[in-house]
């Protein structure tokens, strides 16, 4: 081919493109217009109060747990956890690919590190769980032998730092670059704040409390999820035994960073620094990405380690292409990754179905001779297996199937449980009219009336526009075969579920990599290079800094600066804002021995007491037990026999789920007054929270707890619950009370307009109370 000719087609495709995304950049200027949304503002981190920041820092010295202790813990575990991952991955990867591992540039070893050290910790807490070894004193003994290992390794350092001299460095890429390390510090933020994800409470952190406070890794007929691949969950299990969510979180931000230096080390040696950076900028832009990556959920690292695995296929590809070292060990390497996927979430299936059947496809075509027939796709399904035989042997002895609930017929096992159907993909309500355009629309980032804003990639997504040129023109294997195994994945995906996070690693591949190749083909032509920076700053802009995610990051910032406890911010949760003050009551009251029954209750995350938890797909177990009992005495029995001294009530949640469309989720009358009775008079009252969501009964065998006093310590923790159970005191007429918890509060340190609602609100009792004495 002509390469003048090739170069013309290439600035024509890389052109066409560019009108694609400055088209759809001024559709959505457009469309956020007529919904009355912000076109051009986005939030600034504010300065913190020093006066705050003093006072907290003191009272962190004087042993205060929270705030800056808090946040300084959950960072040096981070620390502590990442050098474990990057010491083990270092000793697998050598292992795995011998010499090989020196071609790579270093942040593409940092990342590999990184991924195979943190799928290997997986595997092993699946092996410590179910042999019953989990506790502090385990978790302690892995990570200092994992960070001994890591000293070994600093004998022959992983990556030699060093500081380039600015002179040297071109100044767009120095400050691209050093904006995006500001961009990345500033997300790492959000570990600070409480969680608050709906599905990171219901199912990645549950799950992990569920198992630390039991001490060992067990199924729940309750939780579906716990018959799940749970890669992730181990992680989050080995840092709750070490007594930290924050490092929890800030694993999630470990892997997004990981993300950007593999698609950055990949990307500069096959393109240019420019070009890589101006990749990792499409990549941030998606804000879908961005906060999939600050919460515990999966979807962002099984997307990550998917596309790890289309860069070890496209590794393995050059060099058998260039017959350097024997390329079986990195088919082996693409299919442990796969397989890491898969291990974090079931819907990674697709992404393997599609390289696998890619993969196959190729060598049929293009293999020479018996002998290497299907060698590297025997290399890839080797590498596959050995990674996620250990789920699907512990799914398989456990219920009959690998891959419980789903493709029951297949392996002819019985559900365990009447209610455990495969779990929707996706629910849509009619009014929504979904359909393919929709979906391609809300990946762009338009504004829809019942679709958040945050579940976007902008504008940039037009880019993609760029794949099928790729895939048609003259490139090599080690960039079409990825292509098309990202883009098979997809569209086998696409059928099963339309929502943007269950395509993530198919999507940056498709998104990233041909653009990349594009602008660097045409970086010599100033016009096409300019128009390309401009463009992705403008996506950059509308789609990260004016969505959620970033307002969210700054306000984390804040937080993290000055230092208060969590409790000093609601979350957009208001169910577990409560549910943490009961919580926090209950740990410091209730016997070790003591086991909660969480009824209408869907969060477990934050009780250190053994519990029942559940999931909103399945059955209440409080149901179970009432269907089984003969009264409602019968019923407190059977509970007693379980060890269950305390019960946390949604009473709202609980009546929907007594009354689900769902038969096998349902409860007749005659079971229901069961539990009615049991509440009434089997159990005491202790509590119920301020904003009337949750209750907290005790039962036992005819003595009670005392009456609750708040402490100062719990005030600190929880001042809006505090401050807001003040009032419903207030409101119920419990004036003394009332005020006992309004002095307490006014003298402990919080942020300091809580403070001012608690003297105002203090103010107000007094007036009530002097207005009560001139009445009698």
């Amino acid at each position: 081919m002509d390469s003048k000719k090739f170069i013309d087609r290439s600035t024509l495709s890389f052109c066409f493109a560019l009108v694609l995304v400055a088209v759809s950049y001024l559709y959505l200027i457009a469309s956020w217009q007529k919904a009355n949304l912000s076109l051009y503002y986005f939030p600034l981190p504010d300065w913190p109060i020093l006066s705050s920041c003093k006072e907290n820092m003191l009272l962190a010295l004087s042993g205060y747990k929270n705030g800056y202790a808090r946040t300084l813990y959950g960072y040096a575990l981070f620390a502590v956890l990442s050098a474990n991952f990057i010491a083990v991955g270092r000793s697998s990867s050598q292992f795995i690919l011998k010499d090989d591992i020196h071609i790579l540039s270093r942040p593409e070893k940092i990342a590999l590190y990184y991924l195979l050290g943190s799928l290997a910790a997986s595997l092993f807490w699946l092996l410590l769980g179910s042999i019953g070894l989990y506790c502090a004193a385990a978790a302690i003994f892995t990570a200092l032998a994992g960070c001994g290992l890591f000293f070994l390794h600093c004998r022959h350092p992983i990556v030699k730092f060093k500081f380039p001299a600015l002179s040297n460095q071109p100044r767009l890429e120095f400050f691209l670059t050093l904006a995006l390390v500001l961009i990345l510090f500033i997300v790492s933020a959000n570990a600070v704040p409480q969680p608050g994800v709906a599905d990171a409470l219901e199912i990645h952190l549950s799950l992990p409390t569920f198992y630390a406070n039991e001490g060992k890794f067990l199924p729940l007929p309750y939780q579906i999820y716990s018959y799940h691949t749970q890669n992730l969950e181990m992680l989050v299990t080995w840092c709750l035994l070490l007594g930290s969510t924050v490092a929890a979180m800030l694993l999630m931000w470990g892997f997004l960073v990981s993300c950007s230096l593999l698609l950055y080390g990949w990307l500069k040696r096959e393109t240019s620094k420019l070009s890589a950076l101006l990749s990792l900028y499409l990549l941030l832009s998606a804000a879908f990405i961005t906060w999939y990556a600050h919460s515990v959920k999966n979807d962002f690292t099984a997307g990550l380690f998917l596309l790890a695995h289309y860069w070890a296929l496209s590794e393995g590809l050059r060099r058998n292409e260039e017959s350097l070292l024997p390329s079986g060990r990195w088919f082996l390497m693409s299919g442990l990754l796969c397989a890491g996927a898969l291990g974090h979430k079931l819907t990674a299936l697709f992404g393997a179905l599609g390289t696998g059947t890619c993969l196959f496809l190729w060598e049929w075509r293009f293999s020479n001779g018996p002998r290497h027939k299907w060698a590297m796709t025997r290399a890839w399904l080797f590498g596959f297996s050995l990674a996620v035989c250990p789920w699907f042997l512990r799914t398989f002895l456990l219920t009959g199937n690998p891959t419980y609930p789903y493709l029951t017929g297949l392996f002819s096992a019985p559900l365990l449980k009447p209610w455990h159907i495969p779990t929707p993909q996706w629910t849509i309500s009619p009014e929504m009219h979904w359909s393919y355009a929709l979906y391609f629309q809300l990946l762009l980032g338009k504004y829809k009336q019942g679709f958040t804003q945050l579940l976007t990639w902008g504008p940039g997504f037009a880019f993609i526009a760029l794949a099928p040129y790729h895939l048609a023109t003259k490139n090599p294997a080690k960039i079409k075969l990825p292509l098309a195994a990202a883009f098979l994945s997809w569209v086998l995906m696409l059928p099963q579920a339309l929502e943007p996070r269950y395509h993530i690693g198919p999507l940056i591949l498709l998104v990233c990599l041909p653009f990349a190749l594009s602008l660097n083909r045409i970086e010599n032509k100033a016009p096409c290079k300019w128009a390309a920076l401009i463009l992705v700053t403008l996506c950059f802009h509308k789609s990260f800094l004016q969505t959620g995610i970033w307002g969210t990051s700054c306000a984390s910032l804040n937080s993290l600066l000055l230092g208060f406890s969590p409790g000093n911010k609601q979350t957009q949760n208001p169910v577990m804002d409560d549910l943490r003050m009961l919580q926090l009551l209950l740990n410091n009251r209730a016997a070790v021995t003591d086991k909660v029954l969480y009824a209408g209750l869907i969060y477990n995350h934050g009780l250190k007491r053994k519990t029942f938890p559940q999931n909103d797909l399945d059955r209440e177990m409080l149901f179970d037990l009432a269907q089984e009992s003969s009264d409602a005495n019968d019923l407190k029995e059977r509970l007693l026999r379980l060890g269950v001294r305390h019960i946390l009530v949604n009473p709202v949640a609980l009546r929907s789920h007594k009354n689900s469309p769902r038969p096998q989720l349902s409860l007749e009358d005659k079971h229901w007054q069961k539990i009615r009775e049991l509440f009434n008079d089997q159990a005491k009252l202790l509590m119920v929270t301020p904003n009337k969501n949750l209750m907290w009964y005790a039962l036992g065998n005819g003595g009670s707890l005392d009456p609750i006093i708040i402490q100062p310590e719990e005030i600190r923790e929880m001042p809006i619950i505090a401050i807001q159970l003040a009032a419903q005191w207030r409101a119920r007429g419990l004036l003394e009370q009332a005020q006992n918890l309004c002095q307490e509060a006014v003298k402990v340190s919080m942020h300091p307009e809580n403070k001012a609602v608690a003297n105002e609100l203090l103010g107000s009792i007094f007036d009530d109370q002097k207005k009560s004495s001139l009445r009698y």
